[in-house]
């Protein structure tokens, strides 16, 4: 068992948007964890044998902020409440950002929240996948939501989908972040995951316009006076430069590293991607429910032997096949499942672009400064 680094709470699958890209299937339902069952998937997940010394609390869903701040306020005091003495919990949300007002900014800034801005670039680009249910755009109430946090000192990143209507577009995407003061940013690639087929994949050139977007945008930050963090650029380098002994984790392979948990209790391991999915041989990627046990509990589950027996026949073939596999030590298995219909796989699109790609990238720009 890996040791739980990420707790991921899901208060509700509901979402106010419709992105025309969502992997979730569930996005419509409005229901919602009640303060019992967060009692005890609490007490269940802190009594685990594979709690460490830290532990983010991802909250996450659908949209994390229809809740309302009442909740969290709860919720935070709920967990620590419960919590074993000398665990050290932080909390982080990633959120659509159409809800943050000053009320948020206050209890994000009082309880030292981590905050992610899903925000896709410009608004046509944005406009043209994030919408809400009846097709309109949701740039404008998103940008509404950055200003505040902006005007108000609220440190915050920004996270991109990168798909169809910006891939080509690295320029404009630099500008747009440059001009608005947004240059903490992360990139996420349109999957084929959940109930999500990725148009973006389904593009005969993904791979090398992934690479020469990531190219472009890293040259454009390389070349700026001001301070970027590029999520994927700074995570790669570091494995880079680390030494050849280092061992980096990749929780999405370890079991129980990463815990994800809906509304109503129900929980698995690996990927987040798993909760919800069907799948024809095992129904779902449900191992247990929180609000009935301990963690330990699934691991004589069926259906988590099968998940673990068939990500960890995947995790050995790119060892031995993939000449990356340093950097990323075995993919991500809900990207597997999602491309190739099995977690006992190795190379998909997404790891070429998301890992390969950036490697070779971020390897790049490190014998560019070497020589210069």
């Amino acid at each position: 068992m890996g040791e739980l680094s990420l707790l991921i709470l899901q208060p509700t699958p509901f979402c106010n948007i419709d992105c025309r890209y969502c992997y979730l299937p569930h996005r419509a339902d409005t229901s919602q964890i009640s303060d019992e069952s967060l009692a005890a998937v609490f007490s269940n997940v802190f009594a685990s044998q594979c709690l460490g010394k830290q532990l983010t609390i991802i909250w996450h869903a659908g949209e994390p902020l229809v809740v309302g701040i009442g909740f969290y306020e709860k919720a935070i005091a709920l967990a620590r409440r419960l919590s074993p003495p000398g665990l050290q919990i932080r909390h982080a949300l990633q959120t659509n950002g159409l809800l943050i007002n000053l009320k948020w900014i206050e209890f994000f800034r009082a309880h030292r929240f981590h905050v992610g801005v899903s925000l896709d670039g410009p608004k046509a680009i944005h406009d043209a996948s994030r919408v809400f249910r009846d097709g309109a755009g949701s740039f404008d109430k998103a940008m509404a939501g950055v200003r505040q946090m902006q005007q108000h000192g609220f440190p915050f990143y920004v996270v991109s989908v990168l798909n169809l209507h910006n891939l080509d577009r690295p320029d404009e995407m630099f500008e747009f972040y440059d001009s608005n003061d947004l240059r903490a940013v992360c990139f996420n690639i349109e999957e084929t995951d959940g109930v999500n087929t990725s148009a973006t994949f389904e593009r005969a050139d993904v791979v090398a316009a992934f690479r020469a977007f990531f190219a472009r945008f890293v040259e454009r930050v390389g070349r700026s006076e001001k301070r970027w963090t590029v999520r994927e650029l700074d995570s790669m380098t570091r494995k880079i430069l680390a030494p050849a002994q280092a061992n980096f984790r990749n929780e999405q392979v370890e079991p129980f590293a990463i815990v994800t948990v809906g509304p109503n209790g129900d929980f698995t391991t690996f990927s987040p991607e798993f909760l919800g999915l069907k799948d024809a041989r095992r129904g779902d990627f449900v191992i247990g429910n929180l609000t009935q046990g301990p963690i330990e509990q699934a691991k004589s589950s069926p259906a988590f032997r099968l998940l673990e027996a068939e990500i960890r026949a995947g995790v050995e073939k790119c060892a031995r096949e993939c000449e990356y596999f340093r950097v990323c030590g075995g993919g991500a298995p809900a990207n597997k499942y999602g491309e190739l219909g099995t977690m006992d796989a190795t190379a998909t699109k997404f790891c070429e672009c998301v890992v390969k790609a950036v490697a070779d990238v971020a390897l790049q720009q490190l014998e560019t400064r070497a020589v210069t």
